[in-house]
Parts: C-alpha cells; sequence; structure tokens
C-alpha cells in the first residue's frame, strides 16, 4: 500500500486546497444541486468552501495530500462555518427556486452536527481522479486523528 505525505495547509496553501475541494465537490450531489451551472458552480464554489471551513487554516487543521491529490477542512470544537457569509452566498449565488430548500438543509445539518467536545470535519474529499491513489484516506485519517 502507498502511503501519500499528509501536511497541514498554511496560507501559501490555501488556494491549492480550495482548488483540489472545488474539483473534488464538483461531482458532489448536494453541491451540484445548489449550484447546477458549471461556471457559476467554479465561480462561486471556493468562497462557499473557505465560509464552510475557511476558520480550520487558522486552526492548523486544514490538511492536504502531497500533490493536492486531497484535502480535508477540520473544525476544532466551538467553531463552525461562518454562517452569516454562508447565509449571503446563498441569497446571492444560489438559483431563485431553490434558496428555502437549502436553507432547510442547514437547518438540518445543525440538528445533527456533532457535540461542541469532537472535532468535525467541515469538507474533505479527494477528486474523483484521485480516488484510486491507495492510502490517501487512511493517511488523512491517521494524521488528523494525532
Amino acid at each position: 500500500m502507498t502511503i501519500s505525505t499528509i501536511k497541514v495547509a498554511t496560507a501559501s496553501d490555501e488556494a491549492g486546497v480550495i482548488g483540489v475541494l472545488t474539483l473534488a465537490f464538483s461531482s458532489d450531489p448536494m453541491a451540484r444541486w445548489a449550484q447546477p451551472d458549471p461556471h457559476r458552480y467554479l465561480t462561486h464554489f471556493p468562497s462557499i468552501a473557505k465560509a464552510f471551513g475557511g476558520t480550520a487554516f487558522a486552526q492548523d487543521t486544514a490538511y492536504f495530500a502531497a500533490g493536492y491529490a486531497g484535502a480535508a477542512l477540520w473544525l476544532q470544537p466551538g467553531f463552525g462555518p461562518d454562517e452569516e457569509t454562508m447565509i449571503g452566498l446563498v441569497e446571492r449565488t444560489a438559483p431563485e427556486g431553490i434558496k428555502d430548500e437549502i436553507f432547510g438543509v442547514f437547518e438540518q445539518m445543525a440538528k445533527y452536527h456533532p457535540t461542541p467536545l469532537s472535532l468535525a470535519i467541515a469538507m474533505a474529499r479527494l477528486p474523483i481522479l484521485n480516488r484510486q491513489i491507495p492510502g490517501i484516506s487512511r493517511s488523512m485519517k491517521d494524521t488528523v486523528s494525532r
């Protein structure tokens, strides 16, 4: 089994991490339902990713696999998405007919959010092209659990 090197993302890695998450979530049903137009998705998803899990960069809990083959944004207890920014992004970027449904999904997600004592994953994904690289998921989990 090949073990990928997992690194803590620094400020200089943020664009690469957000980029790989943008690529990886481009086939995610929820992300594409909320942003079905490809151009609008590519334009707005980086801001959505930053609002959803961007505090991980300041907390040193943003991770990426060598070559940006995958990434994870983990939020420490007491931290969560930037709700105000997320609401603004939905209001400005989501298709008119589904905005209320998106807010309903957010409400449901809040009901099942981990307790404040646990480390919560904000976003983690491997791009579909890299899912076959052995060991990345395991390496990411091992690094985060330390």
